[in-house]
């Protein structure tokens, strides 16, 4: 009533339209728009009222504003931000989304050259350029670049653009920018992982090289027929095979544990040492023991590290090399006696 009453004294001839909704004799709500006319019939001014139903308008607007929500919700979730470009004005629009992606507050847009200064300063050529691109050849792009958020962190983007072209010309630009961090990190995980398989490969591939190359060279002698005690040769080949089935076993229980250790234990560090020992060819080599402790380990693994380093110690050290096991303050230390590495070379040895 106060809405009409409002716009009656305006005394326009068009009053306008008002919302409201109409209650059935059944009880039910329906909306409606009530419009009114101010218009004069023989010189006598009338007020004309129109009654539309708009339930079907109402519920088309509900279900466009649910669509909106679940889009806006569906960004969030997918940490998608939306951006755009007026190529005439060079002035930029965020959505807020892309505000709390950057960790900035929503106020306003920030210039074009603000817009590309949120991104790490050794990734901005790379969204300046794509941009650029864009705005002159009408294609879109799709890259990725790292922006440092106010805290400092660190977060990887990836930044999408499509131009509409009109007459060749293009006047609007609008994308995209999803977070894509947790991918980068599993992505750049994978790499690092991939690094040690091949770092792991190499050295399988050296550690079974060694009996093989052994066992190999007593077949030959053998086979020469320039042998005293052929027995000797062949209890020699296999040992060497024994230690290649001692491999194999290792690569076995590797593949099937996975690369992390998940379950420790406590180990004696002498009874493994010892037993690593006795899993080599050691030649004439000796192995000292100046340790008690015990530590919290993987049984199997520490074995087949002492087994590495010990098979490395004879072949560079020569076959009477004294290898010995003792402990420091904060853990433990292998050496031997042998000649070393040249000099120079030792930080090669860590890489």
């Amino acid at each position: 009533a106060r809405a009409l009453r409002r716009k009656l004294q305006e005394g326009k001839r068009d009053v306008g339209v008002i919302e409201t909704a109409l209650q059935t004799v059944d009880g039910e709500e329906v909306p409606v728009e009530l419009r009114l006319v101010n218009t004069e019939r023989s010189g006598t001014a009338e007020r004309i009222g129109v009654v539309r139903d708009i339930t079907e308008r109402k519920s088309r607007e509900r279900e466009l504003e649910r669509t909106r929500d679940l889009a806006e919700r569906t960004k969030r979730i997918a940490d998608v931000g939306g951006w755009e470009l007026d190529p005439e004005t060079m002035e930029v629009f965020w959505t807020e989304h892309l505000f709390d992606i950057f960790g900035l507050d929503d106020d306003e847009a920030p210039s074009l050259a603000g817009a590309i200064g949120v991104y790490h300063e050794e990734d901005r050529s790379i969204v300046a350029d794509a941009v650029e691109a864009a705005l002159s050849s009408g294609d879109s792009f799709d890259v990725e670049a790292r922006c440092r958020r106010p805290d400092d962190e660190i977060r990887w983007l990836r930044i999408q653009g499509w131009p509409t072209v009109e007459d060749g010309e293009v006047v609007t630009l609008r994308g995209a920018v999803q977070d894509i961090t947790e991918h980068k990190e599993y992505q750049q995980e994978l790499e690092r992982q991939n690094t040690r398989l091949e770092e792991f490969a190499s050295v399988v591939s050296h550690d079974l090289r060694t009996p093989l190359n052994v066992a190999q060279g007593f077949i030959d002698i053998v086979r020469s027929g320039d042998v005293d005690d052929e027995a000797e040769l062949l209890s020699e080949v296999a040992d060497s095979l024994d230690q290649l089935e001692a491999y194999l076993i290792d690569l076995e229980t590797l593949e099937s544990q996975g690369t992390p250790v998940e379950e420790f234990e406590p180990v004696d560090v002498k009874t493994v040492a010892r037993a690593a020992w006795e899993r080599i060819k050691t030649n004439d080599a000796s192995l000292e023991l100046e340790t008690n402790s015990t530590v919290s380990a993987d049984g199997d693994r520490l074995t087949a590290a002492f087994q590495s380093i010990y098979a490395n110690a004879i072949e560079h050290g020569g076959s009477t090399v004294t290898v010995t096991v003792g402990e420091t303050e904060s853990g433990l230390y292998v050496e031997d006696d042998g000649r070393g590495p040249k000099r120079g070379r030792y930080g090669d040895l860590f890489e």
